[in-house]
């Protein structure tokens, strides 16, 4: 009968545990989580987003979303978790000095707020971007 090794099966197993430990951090893929918001225009607390070119955050998605005003009849709206590494422990994207861009801290990639797409890697996708209906009224946004 052939005798095992201890020290190479645990070496072994070591090994094999380390690789699927890691994950490429790329994946691009934002955990789901349902959104259906309804916002009123005529709300106080929405009063930022009259304007275009404004954006506030708002607490809903995986990590918060972004909702930009991109023009008088049309809002986009970006979930906040970066692409490169969805699952990270900051807060999200947030809205860099020049209102045009959108930056992670702890992914270091750089996206435009008037579409979601990359201006920096190392994202190769761009923001999760949700629907959004504007009635004239009310705001939804969804996914």
């Amino acid at each position: 009968m052939k005798k095992f090794n201890l020290t190479k099966i645990t070496g072994f197993l070591l090994i094999l545990v380390m690789v699927a430990g890691c994950r490429k951090k790329d994946s691009g893929i934002v955990p789901y989580v349902y959104v259906n918001v309804m916002l009123y225009a005529n709300d106080p607390q929405l009063v930022q987003l009259n304007a275009v070119g404004n954006y506030i955050y708002y607490n809903a998605g995986y990590k918060g979303i972004i909702i930009y005003r991109r023009s008088a009849t049309e809002y986009v709206a970006y979930e906040r978790a970066c692409t490169y590494d969805p699952e990270s422990d900051c807060d999200g994207v947030v809205v860099q000095s020049d209102n045009f861009t959108l930056k992670d801290d702890c992914c270091k990639s750089h996206f435009m707020i008037f579409d979601g797409s990359i201006s920096q890697g190392p994202a190769t996708r761009p923001l999760v971007q949700y629907q959004t209906y504007f009635d004239g009224t009310v705001l939804r946004i969804t996914n």
